[in-house]
This record gives structure tokens, sequence and C-alpha cells, in this order.
């Protein structure tokens, strides 16, 4: 799988997390949801980037989210 995709996976599974863990402590509820998703798409930013060292940077992370949406556009 093309490591762009999987990056990008993972920031929008963080993203998700974030929603769910706002949305845990508004309930009052512990965030179980918002801990499984962070460490998914933890998981899945550590991959790609252990696979590909010097691929990607804090800088350059608008440049992988652009060619996934060309990909998905193509």
């Amino acid at each position: 799988m093309d490591p762009d995709i999987i990056i990008v996976a993972g920031m929008v599974t963080v993203i998700i997390g974030i929603t769910a863990l706002v949305s845990a402590f508004t309930d009052r509820r512990w965030p179980w949801v918002a801990l499984a998703l962070f460490i998914i798409g933890g998981g899945a930013i550590t991959y790609a980037v252990r696979e590909n060292p010097g691929l990607y940077a804090i800088d350059r992370l608008d440049q992988p989210v652009f060619n996934v949406i060309a990909m998905i556009i193509n």
C-alpha cells in the first residue's frame, strides 16, 4: 500500500479521535473510543514514517494529503 495513503488515513483517524475525546468529556464518560482511535492512527503514522525514513517531515505533511486527494480525483 502507498505510504501516503497510510499516513493520511492515520491523520484522519487521529482527527476523528480528537472529536471522540471531546464528545466523551462533554458526556462525562471514559474516552475508550478516542483512546482506540489514537492508538490506531498513531500506529499508522508511525508505520508510514518508519518504513520511509526521511520522506515525511512536519513542515511537509501537506504534500501527502494533496497526493491522496489527487489520487482520489484521478
